[in-house]
């Protein structure tokens, strides 16, 4: 068999995809190397949202009476009148979790425990090969590529990650016992979370916890009506793709925090519980200390109690500290890398790259590729549509446009008024 379509990854993006598909004559499969799904459990807090509204899931915003919506997964799972009463502003992340798994469930284009090993090129458009030897090569006319970000590691420290230096994404694979004075380097939503999750832990020997950022403070996500309209829209979007490069990029730096900040109760919960813990005398006094417009500069670990020396530098004035820590946690983000190591070198020749050496990516979300069939590639166009790429919230929209662009007889979208409806 022929596919028409072979995703590649069975995360949000390449679900909406395979959803959307389901109303359409085109044959898909979508590989993933997991046996089973998970995501983000690393951060799987209680009460850890995504930052997007429940009525942005994988196909809701293209097709609201599909089967495959949160609130039928909330249906079937016996939950909704439970969810509608708690009354909650964002999609907890473990729930989504759950949602994507009920999704996984009930799609049969889904199949895990596959994980490719090579992508070349063939007569029908595309070859794929998976790490076990035992199974057959599948064949594709096109693929989309979606296999999330890498965490961001300060540089000096990609080699030197172990049990007491490590990134947030694995902050609960990491057990906190026996450590006395927590570093977290980053200012930003997860670091947040992980302050709250630490003082709530009634059962660790925290004595210390010490923020180090680059920011001047800690910056509130733009999560206004307004933000939302001209940037998390279907028209913003398209606008957006239009703008020149360089006009992007500017953009880009202007619309970070619509993208990176911290939700505004996260901010709030996490400055009222350092109040109380500073002024209230009850229970358990945490010492707490921030440094920011600060950045690590330097780490060494000794085996003296665990201790670890900390050189922090004043991005401005350049003047060092040293402090002392026995556990670093990195909420330094993450960085979109495009997945050469699974295309053949004949591939990699004829995908298109920017000055900058970006790979090109059109409006569809495929490559400018020269061969045969389209690669559409998820989850790593910043510089070309913006801060909204990675983030989940237009990602039934995506997944509208690309199948569009394979099938010209789906429904095309029914156009939506918004408050900055137009650009000159």
């Amino acid at each position: 068999m022929i596919f028409d379509l072979v995703g590649i990854g069975a995360g949000p993006f390449n679900l909406s995809l395979g959803i959307l598909l389901k109303d359409t004559k085109l044959k898909s499969l979508f590989l993933d190397k997991k046996t089973d799904f998970f995501w983000h459990s690393g951060m799987k807090l209680k009460f850890a949202t995504i930052q997007n509204s429940n009525l942005k899931d994988l196909v809701s915003l293209v097709k609201p009476t599909s089967e495959y919506s949160f609130f039928n997964f909330l249906y079937e799972t016996g939950r909704l009148e439970s969810h509608i009463i708690a009354n909650f502003s964002f999609t907890l992340r473990w729930e989504y979790e759950q949602y994507l798994q009920w999704v996984i469930s009930k799609l049969d284009t889904v199949r895990m425990g596959n994980e490719v090993k090579l992508i070349k090129e063939c007569e029908e458009g595309f070859e794929i090969i998976l790490k076990t030897d035992s199974q057959k090569p599948i064949f594709a006319k096109n693929i989309s590529v979606a296999l999330g970000v890498k965490p961001l590691i300060p540089e000096f420290l990609e080699n030197n990650l172990n049990e007491r230096i490590f990134h947030n994404s694995e902050y609960q694979f990491h057990s906190k016992k026996g450590a006395k004075n927590i570093l977290i380097v980053g200012g930003g939503q997860s670091a947040l979370e992980i302050i709250i999750d630490l003082f709530n832990d009634k059962n660790n020997d925290i004595e210390s916890i010490t923020m180090v950022y680059r920011e001047p403070f800690t910056h509130q996500m733009e999560d206004s009506q307004f933000a939302e309209d001209k940037i998390y829209t279907e028209m913003g979007l398209s606008n957006f793709y239009k703008l020149p490069s360089e006009l992007k990029e500017n953009l880009n730096k202007q619309y970070r925090f619509a993208s990176d900040g911290a939700s505004p109760h996260t901010i709030e919960e996490v400055y009222q519980m350092l109040y109380a813990n500073r002024y209230s005398k009850i229970g358990k006094q945490i010492k707490f200390n921030i440094y920011s417009e600060c950045s690590v500069c330097d780490v060494t670990e000794t085996d003296k109690d665990l201790d670890i020396k900390v050189a922090i530098e004043n991005i401005y004035s350049k003047n060092q500290k040293i402090i002392s820590a026995d556990m670093i946690i990195l909420a330094t983000g993450y960085k979109q890398y495009f997945p050469k190591e699974i295309f053949s070198d004949e591939i990699l020749s004829k995908i298109k790259k920017d000055n900058n050496y970006n790979v090109c990516i059109s409006e569809d979300y495929s490559l400018k590729y020269e061969g045969k069939g389209k690669i559409f590639y998820l989850n790593g166009g910043k510089h070309t549509h913006g801060v909204v790429d990675p983030n989940l919230s237009l990602n039934a929209s995506r997944a509208r446009k690309i199948v569009l662009s394979l099938d010209k007889t789906f429904p095309k979208p029914v156009k939506q008024d918004t408050i900055f409806g137009g650009i000159i």
